[in-house]
């Protein structure tokens, strides 16, 4: 799937949005590479700007929608 980040927190956590308008909640453990380097991108960005990832589902949770895997475009 593909989305672009709505926030991130440096405490380890962010959100993805969607085209279908679904946000997926991830964990800096399911990101795909430097996490400082990603919340230090995300801050600094213009607002206008959006930074797009990759990620899969978790089908597993039960809770609200997980995104695992995430990667950025």
């Amino acid at each position: 799937m593909t989305g672009y980040l709505k926030s991130i927190k440096s405490a380890g956590y962010g959100f993805i949005e969607t085209k279908s308008g679904i946000d997926f909640y991830f964990h800096m453990s399911n990101f795909k590479g430097n996490w400082k380097k990603l919340v230090a991108e995300f801050v600094n960005s213009p607002s206008d700007r959006k930074i797009e990832v990759n990620f899969e589902s978790d089908k597993t949770s039960t809770e609200a929608p997980r995104a695992i895997n995430v990667e950025l475009v």
